[in-house]
Order: structure tokens, then sequence, then C-alpha cells
């Protein structure tokens, strides 16, 4: 398509059936001027808790009624909220998020929907912060930890492309988060930026296992940009910059460093009221 997609992204966190909200409203949502929404259902917030979450809780007793719903709109995603399952080094909760994570994109496929959002923020649980947020810090390092997270980033897209192989997953606050060298004109003090978060890593770990048809979009989620030259100076930052060989950022391999900006698709947040 000639012009990206507007998806709607409610400001509510609160999720309710399909069946009195979506299904009672179709028709006003749909005459609204967007491509396409993020349904948010409460199972959304369990799929990283650490808690077993097969296909059965996602689609028979939530998103069932989607399906063939939507008429108009064809960009439809399903959130995913950040939990914290278990360290990045405990297999045994690993293994579970990232069976959530399968069944979570196979409903989401099966309903037509384009992918999921995914909110990294930490509502509930921290997870993203070295040392404080990890239980081996006492002995294992950073550059360990910033390896691990970024293979669980590579289990979790391997394990969702076998149900889902063109899946877009859009990830809410992208890989500047993780880069000390962010410009303040890009973050605008909306999201912390720090060297030792791994959200940058696990980032990088769904781009390398992402394959040939799926698609990763660092999501942007800053919704103070207002003038032209606000977006230009994210875009540039986020799309090449970022990955140059002259900010060096820790969790960009130099290999992936140059096919970067094709890889990487980028959005921006917008919110139409003063933030």
């Amino acid at each position: 398509r000639s012009v990206p997609p507007i998806i709607y992204l409610q400001s509510s966190n609160s999720a309710r059936p399909l069946d009195y909200t979506l299904l009672a409203n179709i028709n006003y949502v749909e005459s609204m001027p967007f491509d396409g929404m993020v349904v948010n259902i409460p199972a959304s917030w369990y799929a990283m808790s650490g808690e077993r979450w097969a296909y059965e809780d996602f689609y028979t007793d939530w998103l069932e009624p989607a399906e063939g719903l939507f008429q108009t709109f064809d960009h439809n995603f399903l959130k995913l909220h950040v939990d914290k399952p278990g360290d990045f080094f405990d297999d045994a909760a690993w293994d579970i998020t990232v069976q959530n994570w399968r069944d979570l994109a196979r409903a989401a496929h099966d309903v037509c929907f384009k992918g999921s959002f995914f909110d990294n923020e930490e509502y509930q649980d921290s997870l993203w912060t070295y040392p404080e947020d990890m239980a081996f810090a006492a002995t294992t390092t950073l550059t360990e930890y910033r390896a691990q997270a970024r293979l669980r980033g590579q289990q979790v897209m391997q394990a969702v492309t076998e149900v889902f192989p063109d899946i877009e997953i859009l990830v809410l606050h992208g890989p500047y988060v993780s880069e000390p060298a962010t410009p303040q004109a890009v973050s605008l003090f909306q999201v912390g930026v720090n060297e030792n978060d791994l959200r940058g890593d696990f980032f990088v770990g769904l781009l390398e296992a992402a394959g040939p048809q799926a698609t990763v979009i660092d999501g942007g989620e800053v919704y103070q940009y207002r003038s032209q030259a606000d977006f230009e100076t994210s875009y540039q930052w986020r799309k090449t910059d970022i990955a140059s060989e002259a900010v060096n950022a820790a969790f960009i391999p130099h290999a992936l460093r140059s096919t970067w900006a094709d890889k990487v698709d980028l959005s921006f947040g917008v919110y139409t009221y003063p933030w």
C-alpha cells in the first residue's frame, strides 16, 4: 500500500469480552477513520505470567467472535503485555512463555489479524533491567544476560512463525530504549533510556529469527512529536543511526548493522492531546 495504515490503539488498558464491546458496536467502530485496531483481551495480560495459557484460552474463550467480524478494518492486531515469567535463564518458565506466544499468534492468525502489538512497558513485575531484575546477576555478567535475552527473542519468533509465517509484531517501545546515546529529542523522557535495559536484545532476537515473511516493527510509542522535524529526527535515529558503527550499540551485532534499515520497520505513536 502507498500509505501506511493507521491503527487505533485504545487508551484504556482494560480488557472486556468482545460480545458486549466490539460485537455490539462494530458498525460504529468501522465508521472511524482507521485501517484497523488493537484488540485487548484479558488473556493478553497473562501470556508472559509464567502460567500456561493454551490456544483455547486465547481463541475459544475470547477471540472466536472476532472471526469474520471486521469488514473494512483489515489491519487488526492482538495485544500482548509483558510480565515476568521468570529469569531469562529459567528454561522451564521460558518454555511455557514460548508456547504461550505461539498459541496467541495462532489465535491471531485464525481470526485473520495481522499479528500482535507487544506492549513491552512494565506495568507489572519488572523484567528488563540488569542487575536489579536478574536472579543470577551476582554470578552472571550483563553480556551474558544480553545474549540470553536475545536467545529468548529468537525462540519466541521461531515458535510464532511456525504457526503464522507472515506475522507482524509491533514492539511498542523499540530498541532505542536500550541505547544510552539515544537523543532526548527521540525519547522525550516518555521512556527511560538505559544501557542495562535488555529490550533491545530481545528485539534483536525477534528480528534475527523472523525469517523472510515475518515483520518486526519498532513501535515508536512516543506521543509527543508534533513537527515534521520531530518525526524526521526520530525516523533517522531509529532507522539508520542507531545501527551505525559510530554509535556501536552493544546489543546490535556487527553482522546485522548493514541490513538494519532493510529489516526493521518503523511506526509512530500519535496522540491528539497534550502529553
